[in-house]
């Protein structure tokens, strides 16, 4: 009965082996449905007559060593068809567990993905609003502002205007939204107010090129992508060296991705630098772009010396709701793969 039993357990562990590795290569998806549950039916019924099939051929082998006569020996009957049920039950067992743990693993990584996003997010929101409120900023912003006061009062309350929106957005609660996303018109607007108060202080010496797609306006990005890339390139491309230069912004949508180029005609650098000691604000744009969408994104830095500086961002074109009223008119949320 021992050896009987041994055989039964060692067949189906070394079948159960390469299920678990199977099933770790099909891993389970909500998208793969419409396939997904006929084949493990199919593979279940293999499964269990492969399994028999090495148990009747135990079966007979013993047999020949003791009686010296070959006769392949098989289950008829009732003890087949129970044979045939044990081995179904013992696949749906091995592939529910595996499934199961794939599940709960995926739980604890979109947990750990949600708190670093809202790690991120706390990060990413004070960083922008210490830039904005930089002494050096602040106070040449104010001492614009003051005579502006004095010579031209309406250009001064436009600068308030934009210098308190910009405050808004930032102190604004993104978690309200979807994963933290915004529309890129939002962003464009926010980063608008930016440059418009960094002209007050740089003024000719800062130019605006701007290319944006009216498809990918309403398109999503996590708050807070552009204006650190703009920020680099004013800090570090344009007012370090007290030269002119001009800063383009484009965004388009391709093949269902939303593209998204921020670049300068500044000093530049060399990649090497950049990526040792890439800056606060492009580390963690980098960075929440990889926990929003993983491999689906993509973030590249194109520098040399005297060249200029651009980033090139690449993610899924998600799209926002368009609503009249409260009707909602069209929203569409693409799957992306993380």
């Amino acid at each position: 009965i021992l050896i009987s039993v041994g055989r039964n357990i060692i067949s189906v562990a070394i079948l159960g082996v390469f299920l678990i590795w199977f099933c770790n290569r099909v891993d389970w998806s909500f998208h793969r449905r419409f396939w997904f549950f006929p084949l493990h039916i199919l593979l279940s019924i293999l499964f269990s007559f492969t399994w028999m099939f090495i148990l009747f051929l135990l079966f007979s082998i013993n047999q020949y060593n003791q009686t010296g006569n070959w006769q392949f020996l098989y289950f008829t009957g009732n003890a087949l068809q129970w044979q045939i049920f044990t081995g179904i039950t013992i696949y749906a067992t091995i592939v529910s567990i595996v499934y199961v743990l794939q599940v709960v693993q995926n739980l604890r990584e979109e947990e750990r993905r949600a708190a670093r996003a809202e790690t991120l997010y706390a990060q990413n929101s004070l960083a922008v609003l210490q830039a904005q409120l930089n002494p050096h900023f602040l106070f040449n912003t104010l001492h614009t502002l003051m005579a502006l006061v004095r010579y031209d009062p309406e250009k001064a309350e436009n600068a308030l205007e934009k210098l308190a929106e910009m405050l808004r957005y930032s102190l604004k609660d993104k978690r309200e939204s979807k994963n933290y996303l915004v529309r890129l018109e939002e962003e464009l607007n926010f980063v608008e107010n930016y440059l418009e108060l960094e002209k007050l202080r740089l003024g000719d010496r800062l130019t605006i090129e701007k290319n944006i797609e009216n498809e990918a306006r309403n398109c999503l990005l996590p708050a807070f992508t552009i204006q650190p890339l703009i920020e680099n390139s004013i800090k570090h491309g344009i007012a370090l060296k007290s030269i002119s230069a001009t800063i383009r912004i484009s965004a388009k949508r391709e093949n269902s991705f939303l593209k998204i180029k921020v670049g300068d005609d500044g000093i530049g650098s060399n990649a090497e630098s950049v990526n040792e000691s890439g800056g606060l604000g492009i580390n963690l744009v980098r960075e929440q772009l990889q926990i929003q969408y993983g491999e689906g994104s993509k973030f590249e830095i194109e520098t040399k010396a005297n060249k200029g500086f651009k980033v090139n961002i690449e993610i899924p074109a998600q799209f926002a709701e368009k609503r009249v009223g409260e009707k909602v008119l069209e929203v569409e949320y693409p799957h992306v793969n993380s």
